[in-house]
């Protein structure tokens, strides 16, 4: 091997050795940085709103999704989320969202705006069968678990004052309308309880066109078609399929992905 080869050589050894060394330090460094930590539900919640200020609102949509996910969402979440998909045209979304905040926040008078608006937006007009008088009570009964515990708590504290004004009363018709009011007492601590206990599963069509069918699959009787923004109770599912049934007391089978769902696990 004559000195010309021989340089080649080392100078290519040389090389080697020195861009495998530069390749290890890097693999090292990023091992040993630690990776970004995820961010909190608040920066979500921040970065989700500039988003939507600067119209992105898909980025405002993933933003807002992503506190879902971590199961701290709020009424606020559910109603902004429900604003990005409006602004992107996906009315099913944005009608799912808003009655999840609705179920969150039922007295806030901008979600039932809003809800009211979108609904105007579905194609399908399914008229519900009116209500009888325990529905129209039911109204005025807590929707959620903090307004069961607020109102619990202030029977409690009202029966426990008429208890004490009434405790020495020694009148029959003060007695008698001590029991009645402990007896109506009771009744409205268990209605109550059941009322929210019994909160239906809910859910709304998500795709442009979904079929329901008489049971789980295409393969069975395609019964009708619903659209975007259709919405339902649901009663039963299973991992690809729903069986739900409209306000009008029709029901079916539809496919999962067609649809958004509230199931009770996620309340």
């Amino acid at each position: 091997m004559n000195r010309s080869s021989l340089s080649r050589c080392l100078r290519q050894w040389f090389l080697f050795l020195v861009g495998g060394w530069g390749l290890s330090c890097v693999a090292i460094g990023a091992a040993a940085s630690p990776g970004q930590e995820p961010l909190s539900p608040a920066e979500l919640f921040d970065r989700g709103n500039q988003a939507f200020l600067l119209g992105n609102f898909a980025e405002a949509s993933s933003a807002y999704q992503q506190i879902i996910k971590t199961g701290e969402a709020s009424a606020g979440v559910h109603y902004n989320l429900a604003n990005a998909y409006y602004r992107q045209g996906a009315f099913g979304q944005a009608i799912f969202h808003l009655r999840a905040a609705h179920r969150l926040s039922p007295r806030d008078p901008d979600i039932a705006y809003n809800l009211t608006f979108v609904r105007h937006q579905a194609s399908d007009k399914i008229e519900a069968s009116s209500p009888g008088i325990a529905a129209r009570l039911g109204e005025y009964l807590p929707y959620n678990l903090r307004e069961l515990v607020y109102f619990l708590l202030a029977v409690v504290i009202f029966s426990s004052l008429c208890s004490l004004a009434l405790l020495y009363a020694t009148s029959p018709l003060l007695l008698y309308s001590r029991r009645v009011f402990v007896f109506l007492s009771v009744c409205a601590l268990i209605a109550t309880a059941v009322h929210w206990q019994s909160l239906d599963d809910f859910g709304v069509i998500s795709a442009s066109q979904a079929g329901v069918y008489s049971g789980q699959g295409e393969g069975n009787v395609l019964l009708f078609n619903l659209h975007q923004g259709a919405e339902f109770t649901l009663k039963d599912h299973s991992e690809n399929w729903l069986r739900i049934m409209l306000a009008d007391g029709k029901q079916g089978w539809v496919n999962s992905r067609q649809a958004e769902t509230s199931l009770r696990a996620n309340r």
